[in-house]
């Protein structure tokens, strides 16, 4: 549980063009978004909790939020197609990244600075004939100290810029970022166990659809898009 509440008349005021939805517990954000998106909610449209009783984050695995941070979801309704599900990643994480001063993003989902986690994002999406009909965007802040309400405000406008932006010139501000360029990386790939498929080798840089590309022990290059991969390993 949150140390404050989230003041829903905060952010109202902070955010004038987005509907809110604000809770004192749910299950999680994510599928109170994901409902409110099936009724019909329009594009940037917001749910937070102060406290969520199974936030869960990339590849289903659990958030753990402290009471000095928070966990909010946004829904998003753009036009892209199923295989560009990774762009919604290289918009949330480069949004998370905008946030914090001299930031690494850990692939596909993480954002660091120096050793300290800032926090993390996941991607649901609704597709239908080969398109996302609309996706749910959410979000882990690990430490927003007294100004929650104006970081959420400040990380929604962030992540509308960076959708709104072309996809070579998000690449480009994001391909600097990715900290595990250049190292040994095993990517798990869903669903996960013994006998799930796996892609190790060295990790060479990010494609614009957000895949990481990976150089395999063969020679060859495999990519792994964010919404096919349950962990990333990487080798110290």
């Amino acid at each position: 549980m949150r140390a404050a509440p989230i003041r829903h008349e905060v952010l109202t005021e902070l955010m004038p063009d987005h509907e809110i939805r604000a809770y004192p517990a749910v299950l999680s954000t994510e599928s109170e978004a994901q409902r409110w998106a099936r009724a019909g909610a329009p594009h940037g449209a917001l749910v937070v909790a102060d406290y969520q009783v199974s936030p869960r984050g990339k590849g289903g695995l659990p958030w753990e939020i402290p009471a000095e941070g928070a966990g909010f979801s946004i829904i998003v309704r753009r036009k892209y197609l199923e295989h560009e599900e990774g762009r919604l990643y290289m918009a949330a994480v480069t949004a998370l990244a905008d946030t914090g001063a001299r930031p690494s993003i850990a692939w596909p989902d993480r954002v660091y600075q120096g050793e300290r986690e800032l926090g993390a994002t996941t991607v649901f999406s609704e597709v239908a004939l080969l398109q996302i009909v609309w996706a749910v965007v959410s979000f882990m802040l690990l430490d927003t100290g007294e100004a929650t309400e104006h970081s959420i405000a400040e990380l929604t406008g962030r992540l509308d810029e960076r959708l709104a932006q072309d996809a070579a010139a998000l690449l480009s501000d994001y391909e600097p970022m990715l900290a595990e360029t250049g190292k040994e990386v095993e990517a798990h790939l869903v669903p996960m166990g013994p006998t799930g498929r796996r892609i190790a080798g060295t990790a060479e840089g990010v494609d614009i659809d957000g895949s990481l590309r990976i150089k395999t022990t063969g020679g060859g290059v495999a990519a792994a898009r964010p919404q096919h991969v349950a962990l990333l390993e990487v080798s110290p």
